[in-house]
């Protein structure tokens, strides 16, 4: 027998019984495979459905105790810091919109040490209202190692990390609080008024020089 003719023959044997072992149940070499296999990425999903808005409320509180609130009564959004004053009204209906869009791009399925993650003592917590009344809070710790997002403590006690420019962009509310800017009417010019002179009048006496008569 040709030497090819073996070869072929040790070939189609081996292929024979690796087909045989793949059809065994539990076989390694399918479970290598399977285990092997790219899953699809889960969807990803928001922190607050979008049916739960948009807000009617947004109150965010710094771990120093200062807080700022965008509160919608009566169609008008007030801000209040220091005082309560009318907001943007840009600036609010926007925030409101997007904190039913707050992007969870990780959700830890066990829940680390607190403290490592900076939410044993949280840098902010923010509180909102629902558009149906009901309140939903959730708090801010530090931000990933890899820095493309924060810690969050959802309002059922699970953590998530949320997309970093979107808690960025809520948490500048308590730096820069969105009251309306009024224009400040420019100042009229100033009239110049002239100063008084002093007119120094001098009488003069005319000089007379007596007529004598021859």
């Amino acid at each position: 027998m040709r030497r090819s003719t073996i070869v072929l023959v040790v070939l189609f044997a081996a292929l024979g019984l690796l087909y045989w072992y793949m059809q065994k149940p539990g076989n390694v070499i399918k479970q290598a495979l399977a285990t092997s296999t790219t899953t699809a990425p889960k969807p990803q999903s928001n922190l607050i459905s979008p049916e739960k808005g948009p807000v009617s409320q947004i109150s965010i509180q710094r771990a120093d105790g200062k807080t700022v609130t965008l509160n919608k009564t009566g169609g008008i959004w007030l801000v209040t810091a220091n005082y309560e004053a009318p907001a943007n009204q840009d600036t609010a209906e926007t925030m409101a919109r997007d904190m039913t869009s707050l992007r969870v791009i990780a959700k830890l399925e066990e829940a680390p040490d607190l403290a490592s993650i900076g939410l044993n003592k949280p840098t902010y917590t923010v509180s909102l209202v629902l558009q149906d009344g009901s309140p939903y809070t959730f708090k801010i710790g530090a931000a990933t190692v890899t820095d493309s997002g924060y810690y969050i403590q959802a309002n059922d006690g699970s953590i998530v990390v949320i997309d970093k420019y979107a808690i960025e962009q809520l948490t500048a509310l308590i730096i820069e609080p969105p009251f309306l800017q009024t224009a400040t009417p420019s100042p009229a010019p100033a009239t110049e008024t002239p100063a008084p002179t002093t007119i120094s009048e001098t009488t003069s006496t005319p000089d007379v020089t007596p007529t004598t008569k021859p």
